[in-house]
């Protein structure tokens, strides 16, 4: 029996990301080639630290190391490819209902908190078996019990400098021994908001 794997490693490490992104495409109406600039590749990229830790997600099989170039991030200690993350956001109301239809007061309006969620995979790629080292080192960031500081494009694009985690599920993949999924729930938190807290 012969199983592809070419489309779950391109789903883990996006083969069209980095270096291989694809710079042309051509167009229907005049059938030319034209020439893209690829723009920020390190998009999909994130970084926790906590405690004098730093844990990078990143496109581990692509990450040309530059030592020459000290402004280059450091991708030491990835330990997965990107995930996915997605972000919701409510608005706080304090409403009053008055006598008619379709009338209210607002009397306090103002913007909740960050609600993400984090969607990943952690791949053995050495030895293709269960990948324990990043399990551990996922447990270990999510029982870090204060605040998290985050970076990456997707964080600066919604203001979010810290978060902490509310829960993690960690599960197999059926077919794969190597590979471990795992979803990650957090809220995002203002400095004021840990500050006034800190004993």
């Amino acid at each position: 029996m012969l199983v592809d794997l070419s489309y779950r490693f391109e789903a883990a490490f996006g083969f069209l990301s980095r270096e291989n992104l694809p710079r042309f495409i051509r167009l229907n109406s005049d059938y030319q080639f034209h020439s893209y600039d690829q723009g920020d590749v390190n998009f999909e990229d994130i970084t926790f630290r906590y405690d004098d830790k730093e844990l990078n997600f990143a496109a581990s099989p692509f990450v040309v190391q530059k030592k020459s170039d000290p402004s280059a991030a450091s991708y030491e200690n990835v330990i997965a490819p990107p995930p996915i993350i997605s972000f919701s956001q409510e608005k706080n109301l304090i409403t009053t209902e008055l006598r008619g239809d379709e009338v209210e007061v607002i009397e306090v309006w103002n913007t909740g908190v960050w609600d993400i969620r984090i969607q990943g995979i952690l791949i053995d790629m050495k030895n293709h078996n269960r990948p324990s080292e990043q399990v551990e080192q996922l447990r270990r960031l999510f029982q870090y019990n204060n605040v998290i500081e985050c970076s990456g494009t997707q964080f600066y694009e919604m203001g979010i400098d810290f978060l902490y985690f509310k829960s993690v599920e960690i599960s197999g993949v059926v077919g794969f021994e190597d590979t471990i999924q795992y979803s990650i729930n957090a809220r995002s938190i203002k400095d004021v908001g840990f500050k006034l807290f800190e004993s």
